[in-house]
């Protein structure tokens, strides 16, 4: 399941409501859309969505680049 991660290159930036480590990961409605905005338009912080890559994930991708390439 995709998560929230929050990079901050000032750690210990307050920000969002919280005191910001170099990288966080939270789960959606963790925040509410005002700390999200506050984290997102402070230029210390960037935030991105994703899901984690696991050994199944590199597995299919892999598979899927073998098929393309015959």
């Amino acid at each position: 399941m995709a998560k929230i991660h929050v990079f901050c290159s000032r750690p210990g930036l307050i920000r969002g409501g919280f005191s910001n480590p170099r990288h966080a990961e939270y789960d959606f409605g963790h925040h509410t859309q005002d700390q999200l905005r506050d984290l997102v338009n402070e230029p210390e912080t960037t935030v991105v969505i994703g899901d984690e890559v696991t050994e199944a994930w590199i597995a299919e991708n892999e598979a899927k680049a073998k098929k393309a390439a015959k």
